[in-house]
């Protein structure tokens, strides 16, 4: 088992876990491992029963900047904050018991990608010459006749 915690890094931990609701930000705080506070927790009921309520607090104030955050962005209508908006709902949806928001995309997604060289691109002339066959199934459609299909013709064969 690791050392005992001593009562001043206990107290940081508690008011870290009170702002953020996350032993690993509780830990950090004091200066000591996750796996430090745990066995503490194990160690003593009393650490333990205020972890959980330091950390429940931390949950409600993250849960509750979370929903303002939504009711905040559902606001605003820009298609540009659903990234935001998915986030804050999987942070309330984690932190706010009873919250159960889901997302959806009702709008058409665009990605625009754009490359950027310093090389000029070649341009290459491309012209295809078309085959006699080309030539003649072209001078049947501007006449109006019917022509034969190309698996027409793999059939024949």
């Amino acid at each position: 088992m690791t050392k005992r915690i001593d009562y001043d890094k206990k107290e940081t931990c508690f008011q870290a876990l009170k702002v953020k609701g996350t032993i690993i930000a509780g830990a950090a705080a004091a200066g000591v491992s996750p796996q430090t506070i745990l066995d503490e927790m194990k160690r003593s009921a009393l650490f333990e029963r205020k972890v959980r309520e330091a950390q429940e607090l931390g949950r409600q104030g993250v849960g509750d900047t979370a929903v303002e955050n939504i009711i905040d962005l559902a606001s605003e209508g820009n298609k540009d904050v659903r990234s935001r908006l998915t986030a804050n709902i999987a942070i309330a949806n984690w932190a706010v018991s009873g919250f159960r928001g889901t997302t959806q995309v009702a709008g058409k997604i665009v990605h625009e990608i754009k490359v950027r060289t310093g090389i000029p691109r070649p341009k290459y002339d491309v012209t295809i010459e078309p085959t006699e066959e080309d030539k003649e199934t072209l001078k049947k459609l501007n006449e109006g006749k019917p022509i034969k299909r190309i698996d027409e013709k793999k059939e024949e064969e």
